[in-house]
């Protein structure tokens, strides 16, 4: 089974708990001298407060697990809130683990299944299914999060993988990534066990055929408040409508927060499917990300733009920035009043010429158009209620950039420079430092001791 890793939110560290956990981990070394013994009263308050800042730390949680039975309680539940089951083992040795802690299974909040590795499931039976894997899985009560690989195999049987997540009754997230569709129904079949989802994501969807026909399975999307579509993309020129009738079937009555993000240039949703859900979440989205590639020329692309109503409550807006300009024809056309954040997002392919890459993006979008007025002139002009405007940077994971502080430093150093030659005047609205994201559009978090990378933290733990 895959190393847990820890979901608890970062939080602004007060510096009277870092003093405490500093003091507590340093006191851990040393288990014979006195220091060590108040760990075994510690008042639960503080124990919780000082678990709550090591969060991300797996090395001080596992530390904290043998300090007391009162810290330990609660380092489990971030060591144990997210669980992947990848490898055929796995399942044998959760089983072997609840068996040795009691309890455990409560604290699991987030599941993530590789389709490939598990088992079958002997569908034929009642709910109460005996097979390892269902006991294993129908015994996490409070999962309410589950991220199910179907590893991009055109064979995969969809009756197995709803088998799969029909064990937990009661998620609240469902994450469908790598799968292989050839219809409709195998996609819509899925989503029938479930009437309280509030995000569904689709990541590395590939659609296999060329229109969606016949009527979807009965499911329920009502509740759904997210929606991420990610690298999901078709064979086809409209294969992917099947994501837009599936909102047109069972649309959500309250979206929230729309995502349409395409790291790669070749793996981008259709513009008519992303329409039909800008249509539907208008005048209840608050958070839209368009980090898209369109297929459509931009005529068609400015059409769209001029069909859709306008965004009453939207506060938050992130689009890419590119040579082409589809993400600053996105700013320049929508209509949001109360839109108080917009965020740039630039993504860069190349693992060997990425600065090189982002010198060229910044040429071509700054200025940011051909008015005589300011940026800020312009944005605030065309939202009043604009406050921030913010800069993310998305990296292959084997950029250099990720490892080079100075590096970094000097591409933000690059950003400040063109915003000044092309006199935007922005730099009350601007938030700094730049954002780093990963591949997978996840912010990259550096270890304050070593300044890697927290992926590359993690392999380096896993090894020792």
């Amino acid at each position: 089974m895959s190393k847990t890793r820890i979901t608890g939110p970062k939080r602004t560290s007060k510096p009277q708990a870092q003093e405490a956990a500093s003091s507590a981990l340093t006191s851990f070394q040393h288990p014979s001298s006195q220091a060590f013994q108040p760990w075994k009263c510690i008042p639960p308050e503080l124990a919780r407060e000082i678990v709550g800042h090591l969060a991300d730390d797996v090395s001080s949680l596992r530390a904290l697990c043998l300090a007391s039975s009162i810290t330990r309680s609660f380092a489990v539940e971030h060591l144990f809130s997210v669980v992947n089951f990848r490898f055929g083992d796995d399942i044998g040795r959760w089983l072997d683990i609840l068996e040795w802690t009691p309890g455990l299974e409560k604290v699991v909040k987030n599941v993530g299944l590789s389709f490939d590795a598990l088992p079958p499931l002997n569908i034929d039976d009642s709910p109460s299914d005996t097979s390892v894997l269902a006991r294993a899985l129908s015994a996490l009560p409070n999962v309410r999060v589950l991220k199910l690989d179907l590893a991009s195999d055109p064979d995969c049987d969809a009756t197995q993988a709803k088998a799969h997540i029909s064990l937990f009754s009661h998620l609240e997230e469902l994450h469908l990534s790598a799968f292989y569709l050839t219809d409709t129904d195998t996609l819509t079949s899925l989503l029938t066990s479930f009437t309280n989802l509030k995000v569904l994501s689709f990541d590395s969807i590939a659609f296999d055929f060329p229109h969606s026909e016949g009527d979807p399975s009965d499911f329920d999307l009502t509740s759904v408040q997210e929606v991420v579509i990610s690298d999901s993309y078709s064979k086809h020129y409209d294969g992917d409508s099947c994501l837009g009738r599936l909102i047109e079937y069972s649309p959500p009555a309250a979206l929230k927060s729309l995502k349409f993000e395409t790291f790669s240039y070749d793996r981008s949703c259709c513009l008519d499917t992303m329409e039909k859900y800008l249509s539907l979440g208008a005048a209840t989205l608050t958070n839209l990300v368009l980090d898209s590639i369109y297929h459509k020329d931009e005529d068609e692309h400015e059409e769209m733009w001029e069909r859709l109503p306008s965004f009453p409550v939207l506060e938050s807006l992130t689009v890419r920035i590119t040579l082409t300009g589809e993400g600053e024809l996105a700013v320049n056309a929508l209509k949001a009043p109360r839109l108080a954040t917009l965020i740039l997002r630039i993504v860069l392919y190349d693992e060997y010429d990425d600065r090189f890459d982002f010198d060229d993006i910044l040429l071509g979008v700054f200025p940011w158009s051909d008015s005589p007025a300011s940026m800020a002139s312009i944005l605030t002009g065309r939202f009043p209620k604009f406050e921030h405007l913010e800069f993310h940077v998305c990296l292959c994971d084997r950029s250099d950039v990720l490892l080079q502080p100075a590096a970094r430093e000097g591409m933000q150093r690059k950003l400040l420079k063109r915003l000044e030659e092309t006199g935007a005047d922005v730099t009350r609205y601007l938030s700094l430092p730049i954002q780093w994201l990963d591949e997978r559009y996840r912010p990259v978090a550096y270890s304050n001791e070593t300044g890697k990378p927290s992926w590359q933290a993690d392999e380096e733990t896993v090894e020792d």
